[in-house]
C-alpha cells in the first residue's frame, strides 16, 4: 500500500500499480527545479503585497470566457498538489496582464491572462496537457484545477494489443468493478446503452471510489457531459485523484474501438466491460504510454483485487491427492 500521508499526483498514479512511466523522472526534476522558483516568487508575493495596488488593464475590458480572474492568491491544483500561480506567471504579469508591443506603432499593450496562455505555462510541469487535460477555474475557490475528463466512447470489434503486464503494488478493490458491473447490467437489460464511471482514489484514507458522471448513452457510445467546473469541485473538496475510466460495450466484446483509441490517450488506467449479458462478463485493462504514444494491455486481476482469493477458501485441500 503507497504511504497515503504523501501527496499523489498524476504521474505515480502508475506507481501505485507499479506501471512504468518514462516521464516521471523528468517530472521529478522539474518538480525540483519549480520548487526553487516557488521559494523565489513567494519572496515576490510577499513584497507585493505591501507594494501593489489594483491596476486596470489597458487592454479590452469587455471579459471574455476564456480569461481567468486571477490574482496574486490564485492556486493551481493538480489532484492533492497545490502550487502557487507565481511559478508559472511573474507577479508584474499576474498584476497588470501579458505585455504586448505593436510591431508597427510599438505601443505597449497589455492582455489578461487566459485559458491558452495558462495551458502554455502549464503544459511542461504538466505533460498530462498533451492528453487534452482541461484547466478550468474555480472562481469561489480561487483556483486553476487541471482535469482529465472522460471522452466520448464507443464500441466495436477491433481486437486489442495484449502485449502489456503490470504487476500493482495496489488494487483496485473488488466491489468497486462489482457495483460498475451491476449498473451496466441493469442499463443493458433495461435500456441496451453503454455507460461511463470513474474510478478514484482517496490519499487520505487509501480506499477507492466509483463516481457515474452526468453523460450521454445510447447503445453505440457514451460520452460525459458533466460541467468541468462541477468536476473540478469534486477534485478539490473531496481530495479525489483520477484512476480509471471505465465504460460498457453491454452485450458486445470489450474489445476497444476507434473511437476509444482516440479518447483514451492519458496517463489514466481504461476499462471495458462487455458480453454483459454472460454469468461472468468480460473485461479488459489498459493504459497509455504518453511517451512511446502507445496503448498497453493490462492484466485485469493485477489492476482489481482477485474475488476468488486464498484466504476465502475454508476447506482442507490436503484431501485432493495430486495423480501424475
Amino acid at each position: 500500500m503507497a504511504n497515503n500521508n504523501n501527496p499523489v499526483d498524476q504521474t505515480n498514479i502508475f506507481s501505485m500499480f507499479d506501471i512504468h512511466d518514462e516521464y516521471a523522472e523528468q517530472k521529478k526534476r522539474e518538480e525540483e527545479e519549480r520548487k526553487k522558483k516557488a521559494e523565489e516568487a513567494q519572496k515576490q508575493l510577499a513584497e507585493a503585497r505591501k507594494t501593489t495596488t489594483t491596476n486596470s488593464s489597458s487592454s479590452s475590458k469587455t471579459a471574455k470566457k476564456e480569461e481567468y480572474n486571477l490574482n496574486l492568491e490564485t492556486q493551481v491544483f493538480f489532484y492533492t498538489q497545490q502550487s502557487p500561480i507565481t511559478d508559472y506567471f511573474s507577479v508584474e504579469e499576474i498584476t497588470n496582464g501579458l505585455e504586448r508591443k505593436d510591431t508597427d506603432t510599438g505601443e505597449i499593450s497589455y492582455k489578461k491572462i487566459d485559458e491558452s496562455e495558462v495551458k502554455k505555462r502549464l503544459k511542461k510541469s504538466y505533460p498530462v496537457m498533451d492528453a487534452g487535460a482541461m484547466v478550468v477555474f474555480v472562481e469561489k475557490k480561487n483556483m486553476l484545477s487541471i482535469i482529465l475528463q472522460g471522452k466520448k466512447k464507443g464500441n466495436c470489434l477491433e481486437e486489442p494489443d495484449t502485449t502489456g503486464s503490470s504487476s500493482p503494488f495496489m488494487r483496485i478493490p473488488f466491489p468497486i468493478l462489482q457495483e460498475f458491473i451491476a449498473i451496466s447490467k441493469k442499463l443493458s437489460d433495461d435500456l441496451g446503452i453503454e455507460v461511463h464511471g470513474d474510478v478514484y482514489f482517496h490519499p487520505n484514507d487509501g480506499s477507492f471510489s466509483l463516481d457515474i458522471p452526468k453523460q450521454l448513452a445510447n447503445p453505440v457510445w457514451v460520452v460525459v457531459t458533466e460541467q468541468p467546473e462541477i468536476s473540478a469541485l469534486k477534485a478539490i473538496e473531496n481530495h479525489w485523484v483520477k484512476v480509471m475510466e471505465i465504460h460498457s460495450h453491454h452485450t458486445m466484446q470489450p474489445f476497444p474501438s476507434q473511437q476509444d483509441n482516440e479518447s483514451e490517450r492519458g496517463p489514466l488506467l481504461y476499462a471495458i466491460v462487455g458480453n454483459i449479458q454472460k454469468f461472468f462478463p468480460d473485461i479488459t485493462v489498459r493504459t497509455f504510454d504518453m511517451t512511446n504514444q502507445k496503448h498497453i494491455v493490462l492484466n485485469a486481476w493485477k489492476i482489481f483485487e482477485n474475488p476468488f482469493s486464498m484466504s476465502q477458501i475454508k476447506h482442507d485441500l490436503t484431501v485432493v491427492e495430486v495423480v501424475k
